[in-house]
């Protein structure tokens, strides 16, 4: 008898062990729904749509705090290994890959084609989410924007993009220096 009570002790304090090593701390069940259902909804707010007549592989997007409607498209043509970008806010180098979201805010052109490349001269500031808010310049050659036709009368809350007030001017050099003057 005594070895049955000693090992159903012995189960009984490896349980307790169990159960305390299983139990989380309180911060992280609080923490874990919010971040779940932001998770959510950021994948909702900048996944793709359906093309619209007025713009190939754009779609209407509120991806931000500001909860302004931007017009949002994906990068498709990076190389393998992605595109390097300057982001601006924090002054770091950023890779860009094929998939990824982006709002486009402003436009311009390239006359030096180092920013615009292969023969696209369009320039675009792009906005992204990831652990904060970044923006960059990139080339239109590597976004899913299709032509000017296609792009120019796409409604955003400035209008439409080919407005003058999504033009930002015109720029030369590669996109890390590129600062247009209007």
């Amino acid at each position: 008898m005594g070895e049955a009570t000693t090992f159903r002790t012995l189960r009984s304090t490896a349980d307790r062990r169990e159960q305390v090593n299983s139990v989380k701390p309180r911060w992280r069940r609080v923490l874990r729904f919010p971040i779940v259902v932001l998770a959510m909804a950021l994948a909702i707010v900048m996944a793709p749509g359906p093309a619209s007549a007025d713009g190939v592989g754009l779609w209407q997007c509120k991806p931000f705090v500001d909860n302004l409607q931007y017009a949002c498209t994906t990068i498709t043509s990076a190389p393998s290994g992605g595109v390097q970008v300057l982001d601006r806010s924090s002054n770091q180098i950023y890779t860009l890959r094929n998939g990824d979201s982006v709002a486009l805010w402003a436009w311009a052109k390239d006359t030096s084609g180092r920013c615009g490349v292969a023969g696209n001269q369009y320039v675009w500031t792009v906005d992204w989410q990831n652990g904060g808010r970044h923006w960059a310049f990139i080339g239109d050659h590597y976004l899913n924007t299709g032509d000017v036709p296609n792009w120019n009368n796409f409604p955003d809350r400035w209008g439409w993009l080919g407005n003058q007030k999504h033009f930002l001017g015109y720029g030369s050099g590669t996109c890390d220096v590129f600062d247009p003057k209007n």
